[in-house]
């Protein structure tokens, strides 16, 4: 099963520049692109379902089911084997933070929710805003995409940070995004470690009341000093231990 889209174009003309395939394939059998004239109906059984309500989507993978919309939070709410797994009530959801420690959050006033592509294989839905303060002030754009597979539990996010003030008045110590976890039995915390290897991480357990957090504590800028990151526990006592630390770790910090 696979979809195809027209992901560029040349121009008004409307020739195209790009094309995007998403299909279900197994690695290990291998795969190729075949352009014909009467290409193969695509089977939609078990494939991914979008399903608009109100100013919302709800998104079922087979695996997971997304709920999204515009406001703070993309993702509203992610639901697993018939339970709530996470969501945005009582979180910040994208926010940021300022050189004086004020927090803005993504706005709902003028922003844009565009879905970009609606399945049956792959679905993807684009956020664009502002992040705001209480009183209103803007402080720099987003630009978020979440996409969704089908038979797979996974989001893939990509997010784009773009700085609409003077930095010699504003300028940024934390880019995130919050959500409220509900936990398992063991919950788990996990980090990817390598850019080159996306599937090399870190797996550590966490207690109650416990904060795993990846952070880079020092940066290579102007010719001098080095990249350096670390993935640190901080228990309810506010005590600090360093589990990990490298130079290529914090290429993937969340």
């Amino acid at each position: 099963p696979f979809q195809c889209e027209a992901a560029g174009r040349w121009g008004p003309d409307g020739s195209v520049k790009w094309v995007r395939v998403d299909a279900l394939v197994s690695s290990s059998d291998g795969c190729l692109v075949e352009v014909t004239e009467a290409p193969k109906a695509v089977q939609t059984v078990g494939m991914l379902i979008m399903d608009k309500q109100g100013d919302e989507i709800v998104v079922d993978t087979g695996a997971a089911v997304y709920r999204l919309g515009p406001g703070s939070s993309p993702i509203k709410e992610i639901h697993a084997g018939g339970h709530l797994v996470a969501t945005s009530r009582g979180a910040r959801g994208l926010y940021v933070v300022d050189q004086n420690g004020g927090v803005a959050v993504a706005s709902p006033d003028e922003q844009q929710v565009l879905v970009e592509s609606a399945g049956p294989v792959a679905a993807c839905m684009r956020f664009e805003g502002f992040y705001r303060r209480d009183d209103g002030e803007p402080l720099a754009r987003h630009t978020t995409r979440v996409e969704l597979f089908a038979g797979q539990p996974f989001a893939r996010v990509s997010h784009r940070f773009t700085i609409t003030r003077d930095t010699n008045d504003i300028w940024f110590k934390d880019i995130g995004w919050e959500l409220a976890v509900v936990p398992g039995v063991k919950p788990q915390a996990s980090f990817g470690v390598s850019r080159d290897d996306s599937m090399k991480s870190t797996t550590q357990p966490l207690a109650d009341r416990e904060t795993l957090s990846m952070l880079q504590d020092s940066h290579y800028r102007h010719g001098h000093g080095e990249n350096h990151f670390s993935v640190d526990r901080v228990s309810e006592k506010d005590a600090v231990q360093t589990i990990l630390e490298g130079e290529e770790c914090g290429d993937w910090a969340a």
